[in-house]
């Protein structure tokens, strides 16, 4: 008599992986697809570097209301913009820095004392401008 041929089982996981058993991992990652690594830092990260930038906004004595949210929100631009990595615009970001150097030099150089930081581990881009920006005040 001739055994009856099981249907084999299908599995429908949406892309992900499917283990029918146990894994052992040896106490490192199991990846079921690609896995991907963050390079550079994430938005908490360099929102924690632009801290000290919005306190020295707020600690400018004589600056109105209306100038100080003005300098939060160029600062606010650049911010979003270096969030990007090396997909950021360096034209964007060079009109953003040379609008704080009109409105206030001194919030300017600690954007850009941030952003040429190697340590701080900010993108190409963004230290790239702001050394940029850095040789053309001491140029003139």
């Amino acid at each position: 008599m001739a055994k009856e041929r099981e249907e084999p089982q299908r599995i429908e996981t949406g892309g992900g992986a499917y283990i029918a058993g146990q894994v052992d991992t040896g106490g490192g990652d199991f990846v079921g697809r690609d896995q991907v690594k963050q390079v550079g830092l994430n938005g908490s990260d360099i929102a924690e570097l632009f801290k000290p930038i919005y306190a020295t906004i707020e600690a400018r004595l004589g600056t109105s209301p209306e100038d100080r949210a003005d300098m939060k929100a160029e600062v606010q631009e650049i911010q979003a913009e270096v969030a990007k990595g090396d997909k950021a615009d360096e034209g964007f970001l060079a009109r953003r820095l040379r609008n704080l150097k009109r409105m206030a030099p001194d919030v300017l150089e600690v954007v850009l004392a941030t952003l040429a930081n190697p340590a701080a581990g900010l993108t190409t881009v963004a230290s790239k401008v702001a050394r940029k920006m850095q040789a053309e005040a001491t140029e003139g």
